[in-house]
């Protein structure tokens, strides 16, 4: 969901701009007439602007939302978006806002993680010509050209309205309305959100209430720890909101989990819409309220404000987003509302031609009067970013086939996952894709769906041809073989004859299927380099904290290690932070390489370091080809058994091929 690292910014230096952007112009000394004839700053075509994004998190849905506007409005105008996520490390956005600059983009918008950090050097940008945005974290005038926000304290105020409507109908007069706050007080803008909150309530229900707890938490894991703690402490708890969907959503499944999912005794309400906050207000549940801030519109405006002042136009100087109350009156008019978009890509199939395109998809549900299709999806962890890419592709073919889909995130863990298809299923979906955490566990689950006449598609995990109506998938094996390829002619040229390669793998032995993938990566060395090589380790690692640490403990213990290659880019990114901090960034002695393409893993391959390899796999085109693959079963269409994606190589020979 990972995404952490560089995009760049080339120069445009517009005198007449400066002022704008926060910068002055000396008055001239010389008399009028005397000085030269100004001439008009030459303004950049859309395709050779080249911008970059630096958001909070990845793993919180809202910022998968904003990111996916912000790429559709970014390919829409035909310019270049590299997005990076420091997964709210303020030294990680400093470190990718500074690679922005170094890299010659011309601006970057940026969720800041902590302003005062970030300011200044947003500032040093600006002053050197470039363009920033800022979103939702004012920076101040002087150091961005425009702000991009929804206002926090009335978000906050927004859901607290609701929350004292809730209370003023479900608390008895006179008993304390007792409750309990996720915050995120590490952002201080976000503390407006959570004041904001507050006041809602108080403005509604009055001042009867107790805040019993408050701790930050804007994710799923931390929500959950969180409301476990408080409902074990005050058993009459009747309220948690949270200044995000992420947080409630976890703190939500604690509710569930301590039997007080009764929305006439329990609130529970976040803040940014998303898929899955709409999902579990339609429930009928305890999740009762969000406030809608369209994230993707939001991204799209982040993107359209920053090119128009690339290209000279006037821009406002704060653009503030429609904000909206959500609860289940009105939730059915957000469901599904993210953009529209098609999709394009090759894929390759065993048994047949690749599944209908989305018009021919269209015309059939058209033809049988086929409307209101609902379908879900529950990927691996939206912590990734290879299923950051799938998400929004599955997003877009539904957005263009006219249809609803709800995203889950499982987090990797098989007993969300299983709640989750349990919910498609009783929900009353048409059909759903899965990226199965154990396929052996979501096989049987897969099985009673078809049973009871739904469709579903399989993406990576076979389930078996019993489970599944298709799959789709980039053959294990043959992606790691790839990178086998590309890692042992490495070592044909740069390991001198007769010794011997030392390298450790990062692995993701949970999932049956990428097994196959780590199988393949040595397959792949041995085919072209022989078998005079030496595995020293291997450890499950699919992000970068868990790469990084394992990089670091072998790079400790073999001194002589020469390569590190993982399953996914995620981890190796990591392992590659680690080979840096060790001093052994060389790409004469050091060999790094992954799998997804990811836009850190491109952006690495390009600075010429020791990361030299990944696979592209198409992620967007994948989750695509899964929704449409998915629908056409539904409209009655045929559908191929297998699609498997085509499979590329990518070194610094063609990395710009595949770069955005």
């Amino acid at each position: 969901m990972s995404k952490k690292l560089l995009l760049s910014i080339v120069l445009l230096i517009v005198v007449g701009l400066l002022a704008a952007c926060g910068g002055t112009t000396a008055p001239a000394e010389a008399p009028a007439a005397e000085e030269p004839a100004a001439t008009e700053p030459e303004i950049k075509a859309a395709e050779d602007i080249k911008i970059g994004m630096s958001v909070l998190n990845l793993a919180n849905p809202f910022f998968v939302a904003l990111a996916a506007g912000a790429q559709e409005e970014a390919d829409k105008l035909g310019v270049e978006l590299v997005i990076n996520d420091p997964k709210d490390d303020v030294n990680t956005q400093v470190t990718q806002i500074e690679n922005f600059i170094n890299a010659g983009f011309d601006g970057f918008v940026v969720t800041a993680v902590d302003p005062a950090a970030i300011g200044p050097l947003a500032k040093d940008a600006l002053d050197s010509g470039m363009f920033v945005v800022a979103h939702t974290s004012d920076l101040g005038e002087e150091n961005q050209t425009a702000l991009v926000w929804a206002v926090e304290h009335d978000m906050g105020v927004t859901l607290g309205r609701q929350a004292g409507e809730w209370a003023t109908t479900h608390i008895p007069e006179g008993e304390t309305l007792t409750l309990a706050i996720l915050n995120y007080d590490i952002i201080p803008q976000v503390i407006q959100r959570r004041e904001g909150i507050v006041d809602g309530i108080a403005e509604v229900f009055g001042d009867n209430y107790e805040v019993v707890g408050t701790v930050t938490a804007g994710d799923p894991i931390s929500g959950a720890e969180a409301a476990e703690n408080w409902l074990q402490a005050h058993p009459d708890l009747d309220m948690i909101v949270g200044i995000n969907d992420g947080g409630a959503l976890g703190a939500y499944q604690a509710v569930i989990a301590a039997d007080k999912d009764d929305p006439e005794t329990f609130y529970v309400g976040g803040i940014d819409a998303t898929d899955e906050a709409l999902a579990a207000i339609m429930d009928g549940g305890s999740y009762q309220a969000t406030v809608d801030q369209q994230p993707s519109e939001m991204g799209a405006l982040t993107v359209r404000t920053l090119v128009k002042a690339i290209q000279g136009e006037e821009v406002e100087a704060i653009s503030a987003i429609k904000l909206a109350a959500v609860n289940a009156s009105n939730v059915e008019e957000f469901m599904g509302d993210s953009g529209e978009a098609t999709t394009e890509g090759e894929a390759e199939t065993e048994g047949g031609a690749m599944t209908g395109d989305t018009d021919t998809i269209k015309a059939a549900l058209d033809e049988q009067g086929l409307s209101d299709i609902k379908v879900g999806m529950s990927v691996l962890n939206l912590a990734n970013p290879f299923f950051v890419a799938l998400a929004a592709g599955a997003q877009d073919e539904a957005d263009a086939l006219g249809i609803e889909i709800v995203i889950n995130d499982p987090k990797d863990d098989v007993n969300n996952q299983v709640t989750q298809i349990e919910n498609f299923i009783n929900a009353g979906f048409d059909g759903f894709v899965v990226t199965a955490v154990d396929p052996a566990a979501i096989g049987p689950l897969a099985k009673d769906a078809l049973d009871s006449g739904m469709y579903v598609v399989a993406h990576t995990s076979d389930l078996g041809e019993e489970n599944q109506t298709a799959l789709v998938w980039a053959v294990e094996h043959d992606m790691g073989v790839t990178l086998g390829r590309q890692a042992g002619e490495w070592a044909k040229t740069h390991v001198p004859e007769g010794e011997t390669l030392k390298l450790a793998i990062l692995n993701y032995d949970i999932i049956p299927q990428v097994i196959q993938r780590r199988e393949g990566i040595v397959d792949g060395i041995a085919e072209v380099f022989g078998d005079n090589y030496e595995v020293v380790g291997t450890v499950t690692a699919g992000d970068p904290i868990s790469g990084s640490e394992a990089a670091e403990t072998w790079l400790q213990a073999h001194p002589d290690l020469n390569m590190i290659v993982g399953i996914n880019d995620g981890g190796a990114l990591g392992a590659y932070q680690a080979v840096i901090a060790a001093d052994k960034d060389d790409p004469e002695t050091f060999f790094v390489g992954g799998i997804d393409a990811t836009d850190e893993a491109l952006a690495a391959i390009m600075e010429g370091g020791s990361y030299l390899a990944t696979v592209d796999q198409q992620p967007y085109e994948m989750g695509a080809l899964t929704v449409r693959a998915l629908v056409s079963a539904i409209a009655g269409l045929p559908v191929d058994a297998i699609s498997a994606i085509k499979l590329a190589p990518v070194d610094a020979s063609n990395v710009e091929e595949f770069m955005n």
